[in-house]
């Protein structure tokens, strides 16, 4: 009788209890199943997001009603940018690109610029056609802008 186990050594094995085992290899197998199926989220890749930057081209741009030109190569789409907290209070209507007025962007992009602010797209439009655009915009309370060309080819 010496070799029996008493009732509540039952299971046990290296002083770890067989049903804290079972649940921490659930809890593993649950996170690990979790990690697979939010990969899938539609969430960008490192390589996507990078690839993506790569291909954008940047144009500083005059609120105060200059013009600038803006070369496609090609199918391309245009944001206009601004620092954070003159994005909200810019309204697309200001800017247009060869005479047709941008569109309000409910785009995440976000750029940061060369003095550490970042700017958030507040404007958009598409190009459709290769060639040098006529980009202007007048947008009074606005200190900066910035132009960003995504080629969509």
């Amino acid at each position: 009788m010496a070799d029996r186990l008493e009732p509540d050594k039952v299971g046990q094995e290296r002083g770890v209890p067989m049903t804290d085992k079972r649940v921490t290899a659930a809890t593993v197998l649950l996170s690990a199943l979790m990690l697979v199926g939010l990969a899938g989220c539609g969430e960008p890749s490192l390589g996507e997001v990078a690839g993506r930057e790569s291909a954008m081209r940047t144009f500083t741009v005059s609120p105060q009603g200059h013009e600038r030109k803006i070369p496609a190569k090609g199918s391309s789409r245009l944001y206009l940018l601004a620092p954070r907290d003159q994005s909200k209070v810019l309204r697309a209507r200001g800017c247009s690109l060869d005479g047709k007025t941008l569109k309000t962007s409910h785009a995440s992009l976000n750029y940061p610029n060369s003095k550490g602010q970042t700017f958030f797209a507040f404007t958009q439009i598409d190009i459709d056609q290769q060639g040098d655009h006529k980009l202007k915009c007048d947008q009074p309370k606005a200190d900066a802008l910035m132009a960003v060309l995504e080629s969509l080819s």
